[in-house]
């Protein structure tokens, strides 16, 4: 039960942070559908929910002179280290 508190706590926290972050925090699967944008990265990119964001690729929320580059950079690093963080 520790274990599992501590775990749920953690991510109460996680969640909060992701969520006063004034910055676009995103999480996608390998289909590169959108499971969860913060508030911020939705206002930054013109939508209103989820729903609409789930209509959306990764690709969609990058610049289209950046999103080629910007999509081999992340695509790359997923399949050699199993995740990307960073800033584009």
């Amino acid at each position: 039960e520790d274990a599992l508190r501590i775990a749920q706590e953690a991510s109460a926290r996680l969640n909060l942070i992701a969520e006063n972050s004034p910055d676009f925090m995103g999480i996608a699967g390998l289909d590169e559908v959108p499971q969860y944008i913060n508030a911020a990265g939705l206002k930054l990119v013109g939508l209103d929910s989820m729903d609409e964001a789930r209509k959306c690729k990764v690709a969609d929320f990058f610049l289209e002179e950046d999103r080629d580059e910007a999509m081999a950079t992340i695509i790359a690093t997923v399949i050699n280290e199993g995740s990307w963080v960073g800033e584009y």
